[in-house]
């Protein structure tokens, strides 16, 4: 607090809905102040909420709430990782002179983006289809996407992912080495939903399970599952899901640790799996994957074709290919990839990803010119 009494920030930085990803939260730590929409903008009463959505360029309830935490705090520039909400474009257009800083935490979906482009709120974001204000995001591939559908940032940044920059300094992580590591992600996306898209996933999933089960017992291999890092209810619970649909043995070194999917894929020889961020910074890495599409949706499908990808394959299409990228050399497997993981997850070993991430919302916090990096 101030010498008023009034409550203001370490530095003039707000991190929105950093409980649900708190990897940017830890890293700016006391510099930053978290607020959440989800939890705090019903604070806000509907009579203000009436006379902001009067107002142009307001967005209501919400970016009122948001106006009055950064009033409050004396704060100058907003950092999430939610960077998948059409709310957000609209606040870059109705405080402008505050610096809203997104920060890629997953990749997006095809269908998802048609619908952000469609649900954005505020005027001057539907007018120029801004999506974000500062978007640092994973790789060029990110922002050709989002142009393809009309969206935009006002500054884009293809500078990595900040989850898998903090596991690649991690240096004394293990990484337990498997044959087949199989990447699953969210458990609710294996049953069936009123989600066409959840659907189809569920029953491509389910059969890439039964296409692996077979294949495995073929070669006599035992893959590692990875999960999504959680409490042993949350694993468990992934687990009985595994059991549904893979008949034979698995491992997996998933546990509570954030990082610690990181860690099966980046032991493994080769990774399967469908549409998954995991696989998408898998194949950023160098790593070998093989992404299979089960179904005829396109937005399962991997970001860029190539040999690493298969749609609707047959059994025999699928063993023929998982084996050939299992057993070509080191050197075959960096000439077919060539320049696809720097297009899909740019990083720069002189300057890592995290670190460039905080000294430039920091730079914004304090007024100082912007880091620069070659990317």
């Amino acid at each position: 607090r101030n010498v008023t009494g009034v409550q203001t920030c370490a530095l003039p930085i707000l991190t929105l809905e950093a409980w649900r990803t708190p990897e940017l939260r830890d890293l700016l730590g006391e510099a930053a102040t978290e607020i959440s929409i989800s939890r705090g903008w019903r604070a806000i009463s509907w009579a203000d909420a009436l006379l902001a959505a009067l107002r142009p360029g307001e967005l209501g309830r919400q970016a009122t709430y948001v106006r009055r935490r950064m009033t409050a705090l004396g704060a100058r520039v907003i950092a999430t990782q939610i960077d998948n909400y059409d709310f957000f474009g609209g606040l870059s257009g109705a405080m402008p002179s505050t610096r809203l800083v997104a920060v890629q935490n997953g990749m997006r979906l095809a269908h998802e983006l048609d619908t952000l482009r469609a649900s954005l709120r505020g005027a001057d974001a539907r007018r120029e289809g801004l999506m974000h204000d500062v978007f640092l995001c994973w790789g060029q591939v990110d922002i050709d996407r989002l142009a393809r559908v009309g969206l935009a940032a006002r500054v884009a940044r293809p500078i990595g992912s900040l989850r898998d920059s903090l596991h690649r300094a991690a240096a004394e992580r293990i990484h337990p080495p498997a044959e087949l590591a199989v990447v699953l992600v969210k458990p609710k996306t294996f049953a069936p939903t009123s989600s066409t898209y959840r659907r189809h996933q569920s029953e491509s999933r389910s059969r890439l399970l039964g296409y692996l089960a077979r294949y495995a017992r073929h070669v006599g291999v035992v893959p590692s599952m990875v999960l999504v890092p959680g409490n042993t209810a949350r694993l468990q619970a992934q687990r009985r899901l595994v059991e549904r649909y893979y008949f034979g043995s698995w491992t997996t070194t998933t546990t509570s640790d954030r990082l610690s999917s990181y860690d099966g894929v980046m032991g493994a020889h080769v990774t399967l799996g469908d549409q998954s961020s995991l696989l998408v910074e898998a194949l950023g890495r160098g790593r070998r994957i093989l992404s299979v599409n089960m179904s005829d949706d396109p937005s399962l499908d991997f970001p860029v074709e190539g040999p690493w990808t298969l749609k609707k394959p047959t059994y025999e299409e699928f063993a023929e290919r998982l084996t050939w990228i299992h057993t070509m050399s080191d050197t075959a497997w960096a000439g077919l990839i060539g320049d696809v993981p720097k297009y899909l997850v740019n990083y720069n070993p002189q300057y890592p990803t995290h670190v460039f991430v905080k000294d430039l919302i920091m730079a914004i916090a304090e007024d100082r010119p912007w880091p620069e990096a070659t990317w």
